[in-house]
């Protein structure tokens, strides 16, 4: 019997528990600076897109391809300009710069559109009646800005990927693909949804942060396997859901 028989397995990188623990040490801090009336940190709330600007550097910090890089150029430009306006330093009005979202969802079609046409010519990629998009390639890499994905991967040699989200949601279907040790997805999601679904005979190991969201693995362990899907990265206010 596998030593991963039995049970799901849990495990937080070292990075991981390092992005976790800061997090919870700032908001304990906070919070007892002002019961002691020390500091009103409601001065602080001012400076809450920050968040956006650390989580732009975290994923700028470990680019994996041209949709990744972009994807936090987007989350730190935001936090940058959302900041500078709470101080004062600029006038910055959502009835005035709204189109920059559609850009943004605009850009993350345009590189959505080009990795399916390699796909499709290098893989043979189809697409469903149901707009679920099918290849055969070894990675894959997925950018939902304001939008849904939704996607099936059919490789006998599959390799892991990216997965990025902001306010979008992904499906992933694995269950017709194979892996042959380990394979690791990296997942990027800010106030975003993920489903993956996995064959019978994949062991899960979650090695994501979850920040005011949810990583859950609702798959039922094989009995006796040794591929195994890792699943990393932060997500912020989301969820992330593996299944059968």
């Amino acid at each position: 019997m596998s030593k991963y028989s039995g049970y799901k397995r849990q495990h937080r990188s070292p990075q991981s528990r390092l992005i976790l623990g800061v997090f919870i040490v700032i908001i304990g801090v906070l919070s007892l600076i002002d019961n002691l009336g020390w500091f009103d940190t409601h001065q602080i709330l001012s400076f809450w897109p920050v968040v956006f600007i650390i989580l732009g550097v975290l994923r700028i910090s470990q680019p994996r391809n041209g949709s990744s890089y972009f994807f936090g150029v987007s989350l730190l430009g935001l936090g940058v300009l959302l900041t500078l306006q709470n101080l004062g330093i600029i006038a910055f009005h959502w009835r005035e710069w709204w189109p920059v979202l559609i850009i943004a969802m605009g850009i993350s079609f345009i590189f959505r559109g080009v990795n399916r046409n390699a796909n499709q010519s290098e893989n043979n990629g189809t697409f469903l009646t149901d707009s679920t998009q099918i290849n055969n390639s070894d990675s894959v890499e997925i950018v939902a800005v304001l939008s849904g994905s939704k996607s099936s991967n059919a490789t006998p040699n599959f390799q892991g990927g990216d997965i990025n989200t902001f306010m979008g949601s992904v499906e992933l279907d694995l269950r017709s693909a194979s892996l042959q040790n380990e394979a690791t997805i990296h997942v990027f999601s800010v106030f975003g949804s993920v489903e993956i679904r996995v064959p019978n005979d994949w062991v899960v190991v979650l090695n994501g942060t979850p920040i005011l969201g949810g990583i859950e693995d609702q798959s039922v362990p094989p009995m006796n396997s040794a591929k195994r899907l890792v699943i990393s990265g932060v997500v912020v206010m989301g969820g992330v859901e593996i299944k059968n």
